[in-house]
């Protein structure tokens, strides 16, 4: 299928626009099986399974879970997230312990890595 038309590349907040709408229209169930295949996916991809550390994030409301991939493993790979400090973007360690941070987004609370 062919999103958008052949002159030159869509802008960012086009795709976003985008796939906002798909997800939106998607039911719970289509959401779940998403992520399954998306964990499948990500589980399956040379650069995931040789890394040690990965960048994750904490997902708007209207974004795809990507959590259940820092859970399943979460005990063989250190993951990080961004963290918005004002006008500056900081990666720190993926801890349980966590706050509302820019955006109404979970943030971890920590050290910088």
């Amino acid at each position: 299928m062919r999103i958008f038309q052949s002159y030159g590349r869509p802008r960012k907040s086009e795709i976003r626009k985008i796939i906002k709408a798909r997800v939106k229209a998607m039911s719970k169930e289509e959401r779940a099986a998403e992520v399954v295949q998306l964990l499948a996916a990500i589980s399956a991809e040379p650069h995931f399974v040789s890394s040690n550390k990965v960048l994750i994030y904490n997902p708007l409301p209207d974004e795809i879970d990507v959590l259940p991939i820092l859970e399943r493993f979460k005990a063989v790979k250190r993951f990080f997230m961004p963290v918005v400090c004002g006008d500056i973007l900081k990666i720190l360690p993926y801890t349980e312990r966590q706050c509302v941070g820019a955006y109404n987004i979970s943030e971890p609370v920590g050290s910088d890595y």
